[in-house]
């Protein structure tokens, strides 16, 4: 049997969140060139259930100091 892990990733930017369950923005097609971030694999991912996206207030974000 394989374990799978399931991540719940928190996140304060509604527009960033609204891209990953979209799965596209043609705005961001650079994503992949500049910053190897592919926003299609991560949205597949989070549809396929390997991982969680939650919408938080920035204040509750451990990362925002």
């Amino acid at each position: 049997m394989i374990a799978s892990l399931k991540t719940i990733s928190r996140e304060d930017n509604e527009a960033t969140a609204k891209i990953m369950n979209k799965g596209y923005l043609p705005a961001l097609r650079h994503l992949g060139r500049t910053h190897k971030v592919n926003v299609t694999w991560v949205s597949e991912a989070m549809k396929g259930g390997h991982f969680t996206l939650v919408c938080v207030q920035s204040h509750r974000q451990c990362a925002d100091l």
